[in-house]
């Protein structure tokens, strides 16, 4: 009968779906080598799903049925780690703090540049790499030197440096570095991984870096910076 056979399609489709997910999980557990240190990092983005017709709850805007999902995706695994829908017009910035746990490292990009809520990443034991927006008002606060080897992989200038001014002002210092790509694109990295003896002994990728590692004795950034890649 139809519902038998309505049940029938349904059946081969989750034994397709569940077939695929096997492979995923399977390719996961076939990292690259240099994949397997980098615990605890993990990139958030985010991206508009249209539904369809029907899906009254995605009232997105006026003649447009819509959620945007909010994913956070887990660099060491090469698995989403959690994602969020949201059925209106929050800002991206809005949504990161749900994803907050003490630890681990944010690769995001400039959309999540909030200063308040870069603050509340610190106090938290969290940390982000994000790129600096045009026109962002800071204080340098130290210079720090740059070692040769970073410097002939791209690294321009590495600074210490308060963002923001009187009332947005941050309560805590964050670390800015200037890097030339291989195409001399010129790219402003942000991170809250500064010189700390509270800093864990892990990797950290800045964005579309994946070959950069953070030396926690001497506070420096090092990696051929090869694999760098405009994003």
């Amino acid at each position: 009968n139809r519902g038998a056979e309505q049940g029938g399609r349904l059946q081969r489709r989750l034994a397709v779906i569940r077939d695929v997910f096997g492979k995923l999980v399977e390719s996961t557990q076939r990292l690259p080598r240099r994949w397997r240190r980098l615990k605890r990092l993990a990139a958030l983005d985010a991206t508009l799903l249209h539904c369809v017709a029907s899906a009254e709850w995605a009232d997105y805007r006026k003649n447009v049925n819509a959620c945007k999902g909010h994913i956070l995706f887990d660099l060491a695994r090469s698995t989403p780690k959690q994602i969020v829908l949201t059925t209106d017009r929050t800002h991206d910035r809005k949504v990161f703090s749900e994803f907050l746990a003490p630890g681990w490292t944010y690769i995001v990009d400039r959309a999540y540049n909030d200063y308040e809520l870069f603050d509340t990443i610190h106090d938290l034991g969290a940390f982000f790499v994000t790129r600096l927006k045009a026109g962002s008002v800071y204080e340098v606060i130290e210079k720090r030197p740059v070692k040769r080897a970073c410097r002939k992989s791209g690294v321009l200038s590495d600074q210490i440096i308060v963002l923001g001014r009187g009332p947005t002002r941050m309560a805590s210092s964050v670390r800015y570095i200037r890097f030339q790509a291989e195409d001399d694109h010129i790219y402003d990295f942000l991170t809250n991984r500064v010189p700390s003896a509270s800093l864990h002994d892990s990797p950290v990728a800045p964005p579309y870096a994946e070959s950069w590692t953070f030396n926690e004795e001497d506070g420096s950034w090092d990696g051929t910076g090869r694999h760098f890649r405009r994003g």
